[in-house]
Formats: C-alpha cells, structure tokens, sequence
C-alpha cells in the first residue's frame, strides 16, 4: 500500500534547537531499550542540539521479561547511560494504557482477569518470580483479595515505581507534533481530547481523514502497521511507532529536528540477552532516600512535565 509523504500537505517542523527522540512501546524489554538508548546516544553525538528530548510513549510493563529493569533506567539510569550527551537531556515519560490499567487496578478498581494473571507473571515476576508464583497460585481468589496480597508482597521499590507511573502524562504537544501513546479521536480539538482517547486508538484515526484539517501530525505507539509490524506506519496525519512485535527485537524511535524526520531502531539485533546481568542500574540516591527527583542535565524533570501537562 502506497503511503504518502507527510510532505504532501505540509512541512510539519520542531524548534531548531531541538532534537527529540519518540520511543515506542517497551513491554519489559532492557535489552531492547538499552541498545536504543545507545543507537540515541551515536545519533546525538553526530547532530547539534541544545536540548535532547526524549519522549517515551507509554507501555512500558508487562509482556516482556525485565519491568522491573526498565522502571529502573526510566526512572534513574538515563544520566548514566546517555552519559556523553552533547547537549541538556530532556525526557518525558508518556502514560500507556497498561501503565493506566495497573494504577487502575491498585487503587480499587477491577480489570480483565486475563490482563491481571499475565501482569502477574511477566510485571510482578520481574520483581520476585517465587512471590508471583504465590499471587498465581491464588489467581481464583476475587480481585480485591489478590489486590490485598499484591500489595504485602511487593518490595520497596516498587512503591518508588508506581508513583513513578503515577506522574506520568498523557500527551505532549512539540511544535507541528502531538504526540501520546494511542494518538487521538479525529474531529476533536487536541486540547479536548479524553485520557481514554489518548490511550486507546479508536479505528477512526487510523484511517486517512479530511487532510484539510490536519494541524498538526500525531505521533503514536498501542498499534502496529498491519501490513509491515516492524515498520513504522507513515500516514498523511500519524506515525505510529510500535514495531515491537510478540518475540521480535525491533523497538523504534522517531527522530526530528526542525522539518527533519528519521528513524532509529535495533531490528539488526540478532540475539538479544533478556535478563539484566551485570549491566543492571541501581540508582546513585534513591528517590525515597533523598525526598528529591531525579537529576537531569540543568533542570528536573518533573518541574518540566507540570509544565507540559
């Protein structure tokens, strides 16, 4: 299928000062998300900017088999691995619908039992694989009982983790781009749109719309390209950026500076190591510590996402 160039209707542009880095769904793959953050790191060092942007779209549990260790670099270990940076480093960390489903259900509310036993083996299991297999074991106790047992066996860290997911944000609008995890509902203004909306993409969007329209181009993860999973979807009005296929290795990052666009992503991986290994990050002063967020570059990063909503 012939898909056209974004070019055709307008020359969508970021500030020249900046370079950002859109990075699609994650699902518990370290391995994945470190080799990218190396490929971002090469990429930076080849191309001027003041500030670096790094822009996570969401879905970061489940599926795969390290969420604990993605937390881990999300939340601390970005300073060390992007170490070398040329410029201030930026990121913002974007709600996925599995993130929305898991707050969900840790404040009260109920979910898929099917969605709630794979969390537990894959999400819970990266914390203490014998704890989840206990929580499994009582998988036919109702939700508010396994809910009440979750939250006794989970350690520690992970309460660093869930206010983490808590803070983070449902879009972010950069210039001629909006970008948020599932993209939006067409014909509703952006500053309209509802949470569900941003996380959930609804079978409008995905097809070509009025392109008289077309403010501005939404970038996106939650949906593959159909005909190609592990290829970008390049539409008139939408990029979408999950090519993270069930046991495939290729995570994409969408690059633009200015009116530039390109992309990053680890398809040449040919045998990913999925456990964390000796390249695990523990943070250098823990949050909980310190009562401090983390450090980036010259300015926090949560003063800088109360900014952008």
């Amino acid at each position: 299928m012939f898909q056209p160039e974004i070019s055709d209707i307008f020359r969508p542009r970021i500030p020249d000062y900046q370079r950002l880095y859109a990075i699609g769904d994650i699902h518990g793959r370290a391995d994945l998300l470190r080799l990218l953050l190396k490929e971002i790191l090469a990429d930076a060092k080849a191309h001027e900017a003041e500030q670096y942007l790094l822009v996570f779209l969401g879905d970061y549990i489940n599926k795969g088999p390290a969420t604990k260790e993605v937390l881990d670099i999300l939340h601390y270990g970005l300073p060390e691995l992007l170490r070398g940076l040329p410029g201030a480093l930026v990121p913002f960390f974007l709600r996925g619908n599995h993130e929305e489903y898991f707050l969900h259900y840790m404040d009260g509310g109920s979910v898929k039992a099917d969605w709630l036993k794979s969390c537990i083996e894959t999400t819970i299991a990266s914390y203490d694989e014998d704890k989840a297999k206990e929580l499994i074991e009582g998988e036919r106790l109702d939700q508010n009982a396994i809910r009440k047992k979750l939250k006794k066996l989970l350690p520690p860290e992970h309460a660093e983790h869930v206010k983490f997911m808590k803070r983070m944000k449902y879009f972010l609008d950069r210039g001629d781009y909006f970008l948020s995890h599932g993209g939006i509902r067409p014909g509703i203004a952006f500053d309209r749109q509802m949470n569900k909306d941003l996380l959930i993409t609804c079978p409008e969007f995905l097809n070509e719309i009025n392109l008289d329209k077309v403010v501005k181009i939404a970038v996106h993860g939650h949906r593959r390209n159909i005909e190609s999973p592990e290829e970008p979807d390049i539409r008139r009005h939408r990029i979408g950026i999950d090519t993270l296929v069930p046991g495939g290795n290729c995570l994409t990052a969408l690059v633009l500076q200015g009116s530039e666009r390109s992309f990053l992503n680890t398809k040449q991986i040919k045998e990913p190591r999925l456990s964390s290994g000796d390249a695990l990050l523990a943070p250098r002063q823990p949050l909980g510590q310190s009562g401090n967020a983390p450090h980036y570059g010259n300015s926090q990063i949560w003063p800088v996402l109360a900014a952008e909503r």
